[in-house]
């Protein structure tokens, strides 16, 4: 499921950012959206579940430079391994990817959080 990855990977603030996202649930999707209208809209986006009824979209329809800098940051936590593949677009951390994820901090990453559109219910 998951080879164990290259520990010498330095992980980008994209990433380390998508580990703090996942910390609570670990759940990953990468999705794109075939129906949209315009081609950032359909490019793959990492999807992060922030808890039971809130998921992270990191997409970035006006500007596609944030949806590929967290494509590839996503791809440096599999490298790294942190995450494994599960089935279809469905993919996790793995335990490692949850201890890393543990020693991160919100004021760390809290910029690159605040481009995160939120899917889910509101308060």
């Amino acid at each position: 499921m998951a080879t164990g990855g290259d520990k010498s990977v330095t992980l980008s603030p994209e990433a380390r950012c998508l580990l703090f996202a996942a910390r609570e649930r670990g759940v990953i999707e990468v999705k794109g959206a075939n129906r949209a209208f315009d081609a950032p809209g359909r490019m793959l986006a990492v999807y992060v579940e922030a808890d039971e009824e809130h998921t992270l979209i990191f997409r970035g329809r006006r500007n596609p430079s944030v949806t590929i800098r967290f494509l590839a940051g996503f791809r440096e936590l599999c490298v790294a391994g942190l995450v494994m593949h599960h089935i279809y677009t469905e993919f996790s951390l793995t335990r490692e990817g949850l201890d890393r994820a543990a020693t991160i901090s919100r004021e760390e990453v809290e910029p690159l959080l605040a481009m995160a559109v939120v899917m889910g219910a509101l308060e």
